[in-house]
């Protein structure tokens, strides 16, 4: 975990800002710094995250405990992770077995290729600061940036910034906020574009408001084509919904005894909506809800044969499988 040169570089500017501690010690926690880097090298998407965070009081410990969500197929480095004091002098370093690496699990899967590297960096006198520096390279990927100027919803940021770097004949679509100071240029074959906003304050949830995430400032950048299963297009809701129709064509194969029941279920009946009625009743009474995300998982159904005979699925095993294949 030794960092290179860039970051070594990086590190000692952030340890330099310990003399401006004093200026913070009005939030709980304060991030000081958060910058993301992201590059398309070799059709390989690699995001890197560099977080310099400031601890001022004991209540806000759990923000030195760190989860960095990943995918099995990623590859995940953190390269620097070290605890400051408010001398400057570094208390903690990351060590290798300090770290947890664990499934993600969840309350809606009962398996999906999701990761967690877990692990703290708290220190016992205030302030402290936390240095985090990692980088996720992924192979899989529909969109390019999901952005947002926060590292943490409710913890403010002294200066955010976000670093995208991708070949000058990649096409894209983008969308994001004007509040952010937007730069772009080009460098060689590469488009280098930068979003930057500084002294973002904490969102305070209000009674019968969206939900937080939806009023953030954020940066939205997907590919106009993708490959995720088979070929697809972002170029207009149309093409992006044909790529979908696509990812279900030929997964409607109920078994031939499962066709005999739901006829024999449907037999008499005229009212496209007492079918439907009808065969949700029948899906509650004969199948359970288990969702199993793996590679394309969630984003295209189990053949219908496969939850006849297996009695689950996730919700677009179960709508694809019975509703259309004997309803459309």
């Amino acid at each position: 975990m030794v960092p290179s040169m860039h970051i070594l570089k990086v590190t000692i500017l952030l340890i330099s800002l310990m003399w401006r501690m004093p200026l913070y010690t009005q939030d709980e926690a304060v991030v000081l710094q958060y910058h993301t880097s992201i590059s398309l090298k070799k059709d390989r998407l690699v995001e890197k995250e560099e977080i310099l965070l400031q601890i001022n009081h004991p209540s806000a410990d759990h923000f030195a405990e760190f989860q960095i969500e990943y995918e099995s197929g990623d590859e995940m480095k953190i390269i620097d992770a070290q605890t400051v004091d408010a001398s400057g002098e570094r208390v903690r370093s990351l060590k290798k077995n300090d770290i947890i690496t664990r499934s993600a699990f969840s309350d809606v899967s009962f398996y999906d290729e999701g990761m967690i590297e877990e692990f703290e960096m708290k220190w016992h006198t205030y302030p402290y600061q936390v240095i985090l520096v990692y980088e996720r390279t992924r192979e899989r990927f529909m969109t390019l940036v999901n952005w947002y100027p926060f590292y943490y919803l409710d913890v403010p940021v002294q200066s955010a910034n976000l670093t995208l770097s991708l070949p000058k004949d990649l096409e894209i679509k983008q969308n994001f906020d004007s509040a952010f100071v937007y730069v772009k240029k080009q460098l060689g074959d590469e488009i280098i574009q930068t979003w930057n906003m500084d002294n973002i304050t904490v969102m305070k949830n209000q009674a019968m408001s969206p939900p937080i995430i939806e009023s953030v400032p954020s940066v939205q950048v997907v590919p106009l084509w993708f490959h995720f299963g088979i070929a697809g297009s972002h170029k207009s809701w149309e093409s992006y919904g044909q790529w979908q129709w696509n990812m279900n064509l030929g997964r409607d194969d109920l078994t031939l005894a499962e066709q005999r029941r739901i006829d024999q279920l449907l037999s008499g009946v005229t009212d496209e909506e007492q079918k439907v009625r009808l065969l949700y009743k029948y899906m509650q009474q004969n199948t359970r809800y288990i969702n199993i995300s793996m590679d394309v998982g969630g984003l295209q159904p189990h053949l219908a044969s496969y939850v006849c005979e297996n009695k689950y699925g996730d919700w677009p095993d179960l709508s694809k499988g019975i509703i259309h294949g004997r309803i459309g």
